[in-house]
């Protein structure tokens, strides 16, 4: 099931992200900086501190190349102005250097997953070295120069992996259901050290396979940016709660420090790394130095209109937003929210009725299978519970009184029962006669809202298939539940493309059992299905306009919102119908305010306007 979320921390460390931090020179550089004036003559800023930039030094220890804001920079071993090799489109962090000093590897995410590129140290064009959909990270060329040892999720999970450059060959040096990642050679190319599962370090023998531990975490630490340190020791950055500390074997090199998680450059005993924004030298002595560097970024000033509205206005407005319209069963009526409140419309439009606006938070309607109802969240009570809206009586009934939150509900098809998310984003099963609930499935990622197979055996959902449990990055698949078996199922429709959101975009059954519909790239699709909601065919598009807001209108039509507008489309093409709503609203007028009086003052108050 989808990971936890990652800290920030985490997330940087990981990720090689290399966001800037500042010393502002301001929109004047071309006159305080003329030699770091960017992009000849735009504004822009001076940059001598970065936010978890890594550091690589060159075999002949006369340059280092750092990532920052989104791009490849080259600097003296001794400091000064650093020169910028790759453009803010390229994405690029985590550069290595080759054995001679003339190429840099590094990772790009430039086309929508991470990618290695090599680029000759002197500047040029970026050269792409690996392909697909999936990730490729934290390239490190081997002491030879022939090949590259990266990670990659390509088979399930994070594992080490060689390109050979000559004939662009990848082979797998690691892969197991763990995370290993990381990769650096030893200085004889024999061996690769690596993380595994961020808590602890290995180091592979590349000739026979065999595999050490070399480092394995105590308590909650959690381990990063391995390299073979003096005497073929391991060193890392060790992050224990907030404390980044770098460490060579188990000795602290570090305290106060806040390394950041990547390799560390060692020459004999001194240690070239990255802590507190700046690049830093550390003799075996303790003695520790900084390395300025000066990067000049451009900056594009803003020079737009801004618009003017009027709030003050009593006049009525048109209604813009209107959200997760449903269907009736009979195919008559529209249910959705907006302006905080609950309507519903006749299918062919007209003027909306509101029926639940107690100026609480009311959402995700759901007629009931026979109409007499209307099944929806609101949080009257403190928190999000489901209620019902009798349409004969008008009267409303909670449902639901549970610990945490109950939303995204929907009606099995014979309304005996209720699924719905909680705010952790697992699914449960109300049963109505019984008021008893059932977990589903475990907590997800924002799974979007369930729905039911014709004969209530199954829950379909969108939910996140993660590549790997090292990021949350995967795409948003259909998640079937056997609630016979309990079985959990995924399945892809299109692969490696992502529904459009998992909110009310899908999947969706049709009332006879034959698609499920959802929303991918923001057109309408509809995938023919088994009752158990596998696939059984290619999917096909509905919709050409943008959309998003499925629901079923009988078994061939489908109604959807279109830039905020409601629409009808016949699932065997043609064009589609615009649902008009005679729809406005206006703000609320209000008596001036006046306070009263305090039994100190005897001074009639002023009117206030509120």
């Amino acid at each position: 099931m989808a990971p936890e979320g990652l800290s920030r921390r985490e997330l940087l460390v990981r990720g090689g992200a290399a966001a800037a931090a500042l010393t502002v020179a301001g929109a004047g550089v071309a006159e305080a900086e003329p030699d770091l004036q960017p992009d000849g003559g735009r504004a822009g800023v001076v940059l001598r501190e970065g936010t978890n930039l890594s550091a690589a030094l060159s075999p002949d220890g006369r340059w280092i190349a750092v990532d920052l804001v989104t791009g490849i920079w080259v600097l003296p071993a001794g400091g000064g102005r650093a020169r910028r090799l790759t453009d803010d489109l390229q994405d690029a962090t985590l550069p290595t250097w080759s054995p001679d000093g003339r190429r840099l590897v590094f990772q790009s995410y430039r086309d929508g997953n991470f990618h290695l590129y090599v680029i000759d140290a002197a500047g040029g064009t970026p050269r792409k070295l690996t392909e697909g959909r999936f990730d490729h990270r934290e390239p490190v060329f081997s002491p030879d120069g022939t090949k590259l040892a990266f990670s990659s999720d390509r088979d399930g999970s994070y594992g080490i992996h060689l390109l050979d450059l000559a004939s662009g060959a990848i082979s797998t040096v690691v892969s197991t259901p763990d995370e290993e990642a990381s990769p650096r050679w030893s200085a004889d190319g024999t061996k690769i050290v690596f993380t595994v599962n961020d808590t602890a370090i290995d180091v592979v023998t590349l000739a026979t396979g065999a595999r050490t531990r070399l480092v394995t975490a105590t308590g909650a630490d959690k381990l990063y940016g391995p390299a073979f340190g003096p005497g073929g020791q391991p060193s890392y950055l060790r992050l224990r709660g907030a404390e980044a500390d770098l460490m060579l074997g188990d000795e602290q090199l570090t305290k106060g420090e806040d390394v950041f998680g990547f390799a560390a450059n060692w020459s004999g005993s001194a240690v070239l790394y990255t802590a507190d924004g700046h690049i830093r030298w550390r003799e075996q002595s303790g003695a520790v130095k900084d390395i300025p560097f000066e990067a000049g970024v451009s900056t594009a000033p803003r020079d737009y209109r801004r618009r003017v509205r009027d709030l003050d206005s009593p006049a009525p407005k048109p209604v813009r937003g209107i959200a997760s319209p449903v269907v009736s069963r009979d195919g008559k009526r529209i249910a959705f929210r907006a302006l905080n409140a609950i309507y519903v419309v006749a299918a062919g439009g007209g003027r909306p009725q509101r029926l639940i606006g107690d100026g609480y938070f009311n959402s995700d309607p759901d007629f009931h299978p026979d109409g007499t109802k209307l099944l929806y969240t609101s949080d009257r009570l403190g928190t999000a519970d489901l209620w019902l809206h009798d349409l004969g009586t008008g009267t409303d009934t909670v449902l639901t009184q549970l610990a945490g939150a109950q939303v995204a509900p929907r009606w099995s098809p014979d309304g005996g029962r209720v699924a719905y998310a909680d705010q952790d984003g697992a699914t449960w099963i109300h049963d109505v006669a019984s008021n008893s609930a059932q977990q589903v499935t475990p907590p997800l990622f924002m799974p979007g809202r369930p729905t039911w197979s014709p004969d209530g055996s199954v829950l379909a959902l969108a939910a996140v298939k993660p590549y790997s449990k090292r990021y949350r990055e995967g795409t948003s698949q259909i998640l079937t539940v056997d609630l016979k078996t309990h079985e959990l199922r995924y399945a892809e429709p299109m692969p490696f493309r992502s529904f459009a959101t998992r909110g009310d975009d899908g999947p969706l059954w049709s009332p006879d059992g034959r698609y499920l519909a959802f929303t991918v790239e923001s057109v309408a699709w509809i995938a023919p299905v088994d009752g158990t909601g596998r696939l059984i065919g290619a999917p096909r598009q509905v919709t050409h306009d943008v959309t998003d807001s499925l629901a079923w209108q009988g078994n061939d039509t489908l109604v959807y919102l279109s830039k905020g507008r409601l629409k009808a489309q016949k699932i065997a093409g043609g064009e589609p119908r615009t649902i008009r709503l005679d729809f406005t609203w206006a703000p609320r007028s209000s008596a001036p305010r006046t306070s009263t009086p305090s039994r100190r003052s005897r001074r009639t108050p002023r009117p206030r306007s509120s």
